[in-house]
């Protein structure tokens, strides 16, 4: 697992095993290093490094080693989301003046808008490629949306009257969807079928818990303040049995 920690500012990506053990620190420098992804072949690491008090994608080896940098400073670049080839990064940008949903290649080149005027975050592809989820704010409320992977088919999964809808991955048959929602009040992790229907409530809890991203073997996992004010990471399964926390974070 790829995990962010640290006392702000200074937060760096760790690697841990699946049980929650720290196996070695990756990055190193005096700013925020998170929202740690790998790429599908397990060769690469896309993250995010603060420079310049702006938000840059780099990628780099699994050991740390051999950054690339693949945005340019001076604009907010941020959550970068691997497409199943490997190929292409989907990511947040705001060099248009609003957030809008990006890609380009895994070396940075060829980078295109596929959103625009919705104020689009959080890009998930899935599994098979051809779609690609993002959460837009529309008329000061957030739902979840999905595109095909070349921006266009743009249609609104979510309707929520109340709070916001956000934060959307596919389970890994693509048959499912995980979302965090603030209907009921608190932050809560919902699961949708993949064309939006059958919403539920997979947390059930008062605490704050924000999914990002599922098992390979079908687990979502998340964060959580539920044990402390700060958020640990936890896994549970689909139905919402079986909560596990991973890290411990004094």
């Amino acid at each position: 697992m790829l995990v962010a920690r640290g006392v702000a500012p200074n937060i760096d990506v760790f690697l841990y095993n699946a049980s929650g053990v720290p196996i070695r620190k990756l990055t190193d420098q005096p700013n925020f290093d998170y929202q740690a992804r790998w790429s599908p072949d397990g060769q690469r690491i896309v993250y995010v490094s603060v420079r310049e008090n702006r938000q840059v994608i780099f990628t780099m080896r699994p050991d740390g080693s051999e950054p690339a940098q693949l945005t340019a400073n001076g604009v907010q670049n941020s959550e970068p989301a691997w497409s199943p080839d490997g190929r292409r990064i989907a990511f947040r940008s705001e060099r248009s003046g609003t957030p809008e949903i990006y890609v380009m290649n895994a070396d940075g080149s060829d980078q295109r808008a596929l959103t625009s005027g919705i104020r689009a975050t959080y890009p998930a592809w899935s599994p098979d490629g051809s779609r690609i989820l993002f959460t837009g704010l529309v008329e000061n409320r957030a739902n979840v949306y999905v595109m095909n992977a070349d921006g266009t088919g743009q249609r609104k999964l979510t309707e929520t009257a109340t709070g916001h809808s956000r934060v959307g991955f596919w389970s890994p048959d693509g048959k499912q969807i995980v979302f965090n929602t603030t209907r009921d009040g608190n932050d809560e992790i919902y699961i949708m079928s993949a064309d939006g229907t059958s919403a539920r409530n997979v947390s059930n809890h008062p605490s704050a818990d924000l999914p990002f991203g599922w098992s390979t073997d079908g687990d979502i996992i998340f964060l959580s303040t539920r044990d402390r004010n700060g958020r640990d990471v936890y896994r549970m399964k689909a139905d919402g049995s079986g909560v596990v926390r991973i890290t411990t974070t004094k």
